[in-house]
């Protein structure tokens, strides 16, 4: 069985291809149908997470404590996994087409 961390690991080297800000939530989609969906808090490099539109994933850490997305252009996501940092049930999932959902909660 596959780790957790080896699934985002998987995603360096894509482009994000769009970026979707919703209500209480973004969504983070990649070259071949990898979607990563952030319910949880996160700050990015940016003002807005939008920027990250067009940049590849160079780079990825996970701790207990959040998750860390080095993007190109020295952009970044940093979001939050303790429990108060989200609402629902939770922080973050990982959808990749052909493979099972990845869900840090």
């Amino acid at each position: 069985m596959q780790s957790v961390e080896s699934q985002l690991e998987r995603l360096v080297g894509s482009c994000v291809e769009e970026v979707a800000e919703l209500h209480d939530y973004a969504q983070l989609y990649f070259e071949a149908g990898a979607i990563l969906t952030v319910y949880g808090h996160y700050t990015v490099s940016d003002e807005n997470i939008s920027a990250l539109q067009g940049a590849d994933l160079e780079r990825v850490e996970e701790t207990y404590e959040h998750v860390a997305l080095g993007f190109s252009m020295g952009k970044y996501l940093r979001i939050a996994l303790r429990d108060e940092a989200y609402s629902g049930p939770e922080a973050l999932v990982l959808r990749v087409y052909g493979r099972p959902t990845i869900v840090w909660n």
